[in-house]
């Protein structure tokens, strides 16, 4: 892995000092690999990392790379604009790989300690069974939400209902759908059974079939990357039962080239176009080069960089924070400051202060009032703010993360596998999304109510314990 870290960073330096935008994409592509199999090395305790590798090439090195291969050009910027997407993707890739070294040599000893966690959960039984009663009032109304979504796209056109969607659902509804995602994550850290974890999670990605059918793709398919690192977090520690055996395998196996089959064909679907690429394994490849539009997304931020709607001090790196502080429920009911989740408008590409916002806003100005964007990434929100040695910086505590996330989860304390399991929820998406969202949850009110209802529910549980009731559910969950 050294050797190959090595080449890599040999070929990027070669190809950089001699403007060979194809040498330091081989050079990207080594590193990767060595990240690749850095993963499998120790397959299940940095399965985070190996599905962060994963999304960064899907998302970031997948067409520079197909461009390559096809000997096609993919540097249509201005050579500056090329010049940072490669060195940003580089020092990511680079210093991810660093940070996953440091947390796993600080974390061998943790890892050789004997297993943690105890799957009888006598002591979690009714946290458990509240939590499950919760889940599935919220993920109902969750899925009511999205077939809406679904119903509204199918009589209007995806790109409408980005700029014109309103549910028109009951309060309660509305209400109970925020709660659903922290009820899951409250459930799974209880550590219920096999059997039940296949229902939970299958719940989860079954509410996220409608927005999948509509044309939006990342929920559904961070739904379905949840779902299998749980279960691979789950059989590191669980030695008494088989989590993922041959036929989970086998099952993932044959089920991802359909998969990406289904996904490839979204790109046309939701735009009302004919299926263009011929044949199974040019959709396949067709799927990965439209997926990796973030590239050009850095190019494209760092070209309008100067340009960006600077009314005060914006640090992008922890804009979902500010714009929670800033314009969240709380100060919307205080201060009457007005929401961010009116669709795109004038107010929230000058005000925001989310880098995708303002990016959008300035770039494709007729496009965003129409719900059309590029996104962000981690790499460019760092760099506008901390140059290359943020980008260095916060890949490295990325890196780190991916390896401490798993070590922390046996600890077997609720609340902090709660807060690890929501935050591994968004932490695959980094590449195209802002560098701390995964975390802002930890701000939103919804967050702690849930945790408050839990909590409670079972401490209410516990006192009537004796009940018929109660006592017919203890029997089903023990």
């Amino acid at each position: 892995m050294i050797f190959l870290c090595s080449i890599g960073c040999a070929l990027f330096f070669i190809g950089n000092m001699n403007n060979n935008y194809t040498m330091q994409v081989w050079g990207l592509m080594c590193i990767w690999i060595n990240n690749m199999l850095f993963s499998l090395y120790s397959f299940r305790k940095r399965i985070i990392f190996l599905f962060f590798n994963i999304t960064m090439f899907t998302l970031l090195i997948s067409r520079p790379f197909i461009a390559v291969i096809r000997n096609s050009n993919f540097w249509y910027f201005s050579p500056q604009d090329i010049a940072f997407s490669l060195n940003g993707v580089f020092i990511s890739l680079l210093f991810l790989f660093l940070g996953s070294i440091f947390a796993s040599e600080i974390t061998k000893k943790e890892f050789m300690k004997s297993n943690i966690i105890n799957d009888s959960i006598k002591d979690k039984t009714f946290l458990q069974i509240f939590s499950f009663l919760f889940y599935i009032i919220s993920i109902s109304c969750t899925f009511l939400l999205n077939m809406e979504k679904f119903l509204y796209v199918k009589s209007t056109s995806y790109l409408d209902f980005h700029a014109n969607f309103t549910s028109n659902m009951p309060f309660f509804i509305k209400g109970f759908s925020l709660f659903s995602t922290f009820a899951m994550c409250c459930l799974l850290a209880t550590f219920p059974s096999k059997r039940k974890s296949i229902a939970i999670l299958s719940m989860y990605i079954f509410s996220n079939i409608p927005t999948f059918l509509m044309g939006s793709r990342n929920s559904f398919v961070l739904s379905v990357i949840f779902s299998i690192v749980y279960f691979i977090m789950r059989s590191f520690y669980d030695t008494k039962n088989n989590w993922v055996g041959k036929k989970e395998g086998i099952l993932i196996g044959v089920l991802i080239p359909p998969g990406l089959i289904a996904l490839g064909a979204m790109n046309y679907l939701r735009a009302d176009e004919a299926v263009a690429p011929k044949g199974i394994f040019s959709l396949i490849v067709d799927f990965f080069y439209k997926q990796g539009t973030s590239f050009d997304t850095l190019s494209i931020g760092h070209k309008f960089m100067d340009r960006l709607p600077f009314s005060d001090i914006k640090l992008y790196t922890f804009g979902p924070y500010l714009d929670i502080f800033k314009y969240g429920v709380i100060s919307q009911k205080l201060f009457g400051m007005r929401s961010m989740n009116e669709g795109n408008n004038y107010y929230r590409g000058m005000a925001s202060y989310q880098f995708a916002n303002n990016l959008d806003y300035v770039s494709r100005f007729k496009e965003f009032f129409q719900g059309n964007g590029f996104g962000s990434s981690f790499i460019l929100e760092t760099y506008i703010d901390f140059g290359y040695v943020g980008v260095a910086f916060f890949s490295f505590i990325f890196g780190m993360l991916s390896i401490l996330f798993l070590c922390y989860f046996r600890k077997n304390k609720p609340i902090l596998s709660t807060i690890i399991l929501v935050s591994l929820i968004s932490f695959f998406f980094l590449p195209r999304d802002a560098a701390l969202r995964w975390s802002v949850f930890i701000l939103k009110p919804s967050f702690w109510i849930t945790i408050f209802i839990c909590w409670t529910g079972a401490f209410l549980l516990e006192k009537l314990k004796e009940e018929k009731i109660v006592r017919w559910l203890i029997t089903k969950f023990s």
